[in-house]
């Protein structure tokens, strides 16, 4: 059973999804800002990018095990931009921080319209 297979929308929710997981990613790599947000948490971001992303990994592997509940989908579906989201506040990457939160509610609203039960 693949339910990736059926996670997708509509072709405007589908490009808007795509632009902004994509926008997220250039701008972090692109636009390297050299002061975080809150410098004094400047580690707690980087340590939570972190365990974040180990976190989703271990959330693939349940996947891959065949668990695939609503609560695993949705933390594979949130944890990137999650990931994402600490990585611009680390960098202070203002533009990086709305577009990874924009990409999050429409990945996390994709993911959740598609498996909630009726």
């Amino acid at each position: 059973m693949d339910p990736f297979a059926e996670n997708s929308g509509s072709f405007v929710v589908e490009v808007f999804e795509k632009t902004f997981g994509i926008a997220t990613i250039l701008l972090l790599v692109v636009v390297l800002r050299k002061r975080t947000l809150l410098p004094g948490a400047a580690t707690v971001f980087a340590a939570g990018a972190f365990v974040v992303l180990t976190l989703c990994y271990a959330l693939y592997v349940a996947y891959y095990l065949g668990v695939t509940s609503l609560p695993i989908l949705l933390g594979m579906a949130a944890f990137p931009p999650v990931c994402f989201l600490l990585i611009a506040l680390h960098q202070g990457n203002y533009a990086a921080l709305v577009a990874s939160v924009i990409f999050g509610a429409v990945h996390v609203g994709l993911t959740y319209t598609n498996f909630a039960p009726p």
